[in-house]
């Protein structure tokens, strides 16, 4: 796990997952969790529409046309 801050509103961690089923193969999967450390407490909007813009892009530059992309709210349920 690689894991580090951008800024004060966004934690990027990088997973790297091997099917340990077949060891001779060298299929590996990365997976990148991108935190907004923003959300108000409230369950309202964010209200520093830059730095969640910023999120936006940079999920973007992340996603490629073969890669899944997830998106959920603060505790996964709600707003998403």
């Amino acid at each position: 796990i690689k894991s580090r801050q951008l800024d004060e509103s966004i934690d990027i961690k990088e997973f790297r997952i091997r099917a340990s089923e077949q060891p001779h193969q060298k299929q590996e999967h990365s997976i990148i969790f991108l935190t907004y450390n923003k959300w108000p407490q409230d369950d309202k909007i964010p209200r520093d529409t830059h730095s969640f813009l910023n999120l936006i892009h940079l999920a973007h530059s992340y996603q490629t046309s073969d890669t899944p992309l997830l998106i959920h709210c603060n505790t996964g349920v709600g707003r998403t």
